[in-house]
């Protein structure tokens, strides 16, 4: 290249001086060489700016590979081993679990709730009333028993402070016999009377299916009430030691209980089975099982120690009384008792509880749906 360019520079100054005899075909010949040299020498002079760019980089890249090669061996080792861990995938978002529900449920919403129990009250099957309301007639007859045994069976505290002879008959019995009732599912009368009679009046479930329920839990409670008395008999419970003061207490009671008009147990029985009603709402508002009690305990204390009449309840207490000996009939049991009594607790469940509060939060109209 470097010689080549030197003999055509030479050339040329000699054609161009007009020394040396050449040809017209020579000149042409030389010509064209430094035509072509030149253009060769403008080729060389870019590829060289090329390389001399192409240079700079590889310097420049030189000294970056320079400066990675200058770290210790450790910081390599780390580099490599920070490249090939595998990366942790990202879980999703942990979603926060619900917050715990309240301890009591708002009044319309118990209100709900009371329509759902009542409604899948309402589709049981008979069998299966029955057998829940045998459970019930043995729950309300084991408390009305515990009853006897200690709130009535304390003469001295009965003498002197009658009042609170009665708070512990009050206690110590039925209102932890509702518990088991309202816990276990089993079928109550009295509490059935409110519940699906609301499931009534909210088109959930028909007339027959309502009266179907309170006949055949009517009928259980009694059944399991009078099983529970043979079962005290059995023991040998309705006399003796053990039981003479529960056994002389309920003849007392049997006594008082069939020794008042007609009107008078009927009303009674309304007024004992709206406050009954009240505790079976207040406990299926309630989440956990000492709210419950609590529920149960305070409007059932309030009608014992007022002096109310509970149905399912004197099917254990007369019947008792009659088996330990007392002069009360059976006749006068169902006429002067049993019979205005349940009369009482239907219309106190039915109307005086659930119809005021189909009133405030049942269906009416729109508004109250969106309200409820």
């Amino acid at each position: 290249g470097i010689g080549g360019w030197a003999r055509a520079r030479t050339t040329k100054r000699r054609w161009e001086s007009g020394r040396g005899e050449f040809s017209r075909d020579t000149r042409r010949r030389w010509k064209c060489c430094w035509i072509d040299s030149r253009e060769m020498i403008g080729f060389v002079g870019g590829l060289a700016a090329a390389r001399g760019a192409i240079g700079n980089v590889g310097l420049v890249r030189c000294a970056a590979w320079r400066k990675t090669a200058g770290r210790t061996r450790k910081a390599k080792q780390a580099l490599v081993v920070a490249q090939t861990v595998t990366p942790v995938p990202v879980s999703a978002p942990v979603t926060p679990p619900p917050p715990p529900p309240a301890h009591l449920l708002a009044p319309a919403q118990t209100w709900n709730k009371a329509v759902a129990v009542g409604t899948m009250k309402g589709k049981l099957p008979a069998l299966k009333v029955l057998i829940l309301g045998i459970m019930a007639g043995f729950y309300l007859s084991l408390a009305g028993m515990i009853s006897l045994q200690v709130g009535m069976s304390a003469p001295a505290i009965a003498a002197a402070n009658p009042g609170v002879q009665k708070l512990l008959f009050a206690t110590l019995g039925l209102p932890i016999g509702l518990t088991f009732v309202c816990v276990t599912g089993s079928e109550l009368f009295t509490g059935n009377t409110s519940l699906c009679f609301a499931a009534l009046l909210e088109g959930k479930i028909s007339m027959e299916e309502m009266l179907r329920n309170f006949a055949v839990s009517f009928v259980g409670n009694f059944i399991g009430a009078l099983a529970f008395v043979g079962c005290l008999a059995g023991c040998g419970l309705l006399s003796g030691p053990i039981t003479a003061l529960g056994v002389s207490s309920a003849l007392k009671v049997a006594t008082a209980k069939t020794s008042v008009s007609f009107s008078k147990m009927f009303m009674r029985g309304v007024m004992c089975n709206w406050l009954v009603c009240l505790a079976v709402w207040l406990q299926a508002s309630s989440h956990d099982l000492l709210n419950k009690l609590l529920s149960c305990a305070l409007p059932v204390l309030s009608f014992i120690i007022v002096g109310f009449e509970h149905s399912v309840a004197n099917m254990f207490y007369v019947p008792f009384a009659i088996a330990a000996g007392s002069d009360v009939t059976w006749a006068q049991f169902f006429i002067k008792n049993l019979l205005p009594v349940t009369l009482g607790n239907i219309v106190g469940g039915m109307l005086l509880l659930t119809g005021s509060y189909y009133l405030a939060y049942g269906r009416k109209s729109s508004e109250d749906k969106q309200r409820v």
